[in-house]
């Protein structure tokens, strides 16, 4: 019974990092199994990386780290996050020509 009871820990313990490695693993796919469309204030962010479609990932990705430590991925469809890229994109623009 010891044995059954540790195949079936490891099983469980593969599964749980294949799923964790699934939300933010881009080797594996896209970096985000969900998205949250609700919004998020600016006051919580740690960062923001967009994440363009590429060969691993067809469409676009958006992760906001939380000044908790959470990853949260939000949807590039929503208003709020569209947005946010703009803002970003014009920061990043108005940076490289200075």
């Amino acid at each position: 019974m010891g044995s059954r009871c540790l195949a079936m820990l490891f099983v469980l313990f593969l599964t749980c990092q294949v799923s964790a490695a699934s939300i933010f693993e881009p080797l594996l796919g896209c970096r985000c199994a969900r998205e949250k469309s609700s919004f998020i204030p600016s006051s919580r962010y740690a960062s923001v990386s967009v994440y363009p479609p590429g060969s691993v990932c067809k469409r676009m990705e958006i992760i906001i780290m939380l000044k908790n430590g959470t990853k949260v991925c939000v949807d590039p469809k929503a208003n709020w996050v569209q947005h946010l890229v703009e803002i970003i994109r014009s920061m990043k623009k108005a940076a490289s020509s200075s």
